[in-house]
């Protein structure tokens, strides 16, 4: 698509429908009333744009961030994909940020779900020294890369407008009537982007371990989200499989902590995820990856389910 046609704006191209993660009601708190209104709506910001917007600022304040750091992320994928989730681009890119796998930014699937590709975007953004300061279009081409450099800085006000709408109108609500809940997945979703480092983590947060560098594994990852509600946890997920009260799969709860068998034994609890809500949770997957959010409902972890507990 040439690059002065804005397919938010003109409509023109391909179209690909909103496909990917929809936040569970009680969790971010979707606000459709705030989807595309007034002057946003007669700039051609559609109820598909608001949306994905919503989910990256959404992903932004679990995350800890700051409002800059939204609207960074917004005008990036306004510019890249128009704000919508496209499966194409330029040679293998993907999603809302036009990501590519080839180039490190993670898997198809996980490129196309739009939560886990603003949590990366976020991580690398964050890692920019003085990104918070700098100047937009900077800030956004540190992390992107881009051919075109200078394209992010025209999108601020509307990024900027976009962000204000969501924040002023869709009041973050807690995750479930159990405030703790709220504080395990808080806890679990500030780690987003940290290291996969294996027996690292406790209950301060990531530390060194048996493999390079610092960051957590899935258990220490776990025990670290719900040290913040006071339940002490061992570094060990099959300790922790061993805890806590049975939750049946269609019972779970944002907290909960679901386990799956991936190694080892048949039967052994090697991994465990902090569950969001709607099939997915946050995890530290493996040597080489980073704190991530995950589907529960993948062939891959469906095949390996365990059981879930809740302390």
């Amino acid at each position: 698509m040439p690059r002065e046609q804005a397919p938010w704006v003109t409509g023109d191209g391909p179209s690909a429908p909103y496909t990917g993660y929809v936040p569970p009601a009680g969790w971010f708190g979707t606000c459709p009333a705030g989807r595309g209104p007034g002057s946003l709506a007669a700039a051609g910001v559609t109820p598909e744009m608001m949306a994905n917007a919503e989910t990256i600022v959404s992903v932004g304040e679990l995350m800890g961030l700051p409002t800059r750091a939204y609207v960074v992320a917004v005008a990036t994928a306004l510019e890249e994909s128009g704000l919508r989730n496209l499966p194409y681009g330029d040679r293998d890119s993907l999603g809302l940020f036009q990501q590519r796998p080839s180039q490190g930014w993670g898997d198809p699937a996980e490129i196309m779900d739009p939560a886990a590709s603003a949590a990366t975007f976020y991580a690398r953004l964050t890692a920019v020294p003085g990104w918070r300061i700098m100047p937009l279009t900077r800030a956004a081409q540190a992390v992107q890369r881009s051919a075109y450099p200078l394209a992010y800085a025209p999108l601020e006000p509307l990024a900027t407008a976009i962000v204000d709408r969501i924040t002023a109108v869709c009041t973050r609500q807690r995750l479930t009537s159990n405030a703790g809940a709220a504080a395990v997945v808080a806890a679990a979703a500030s780690q987003l982007g940290v290291p996969y480092v294996f027996a690292g983590g406790d209950t301060r947060g990531p530390t060194l371990g048996t493999t390079p560098g610092v960051g957590f594994d899935c258990s220490g990852l776990a025990l670290y989200a719900w040290a913040h509600v006071h339940v002490d946890l061992p570094h060990s997920s099959e300790a922790q499989y061993a805890m806590g009260t049975p939750v049946p799969r269609n019972r779970l709860r944002p907290g909960d902590l679901v386990f799956f068998h991936t190694e080892g034994p048949p039967g052994d609890a090697s991994h465990v995820g902090v569950y969001l809500g709607d099939g997915r949770m946050i995890a530290a997957p493996d040597v080489g990856q980073t704190v991530t959010i995950q589907s529960i409902d993948t062939p891959y972890f469906t095949t390996r389910w365990l059981g879930a507990r809740r302390y």
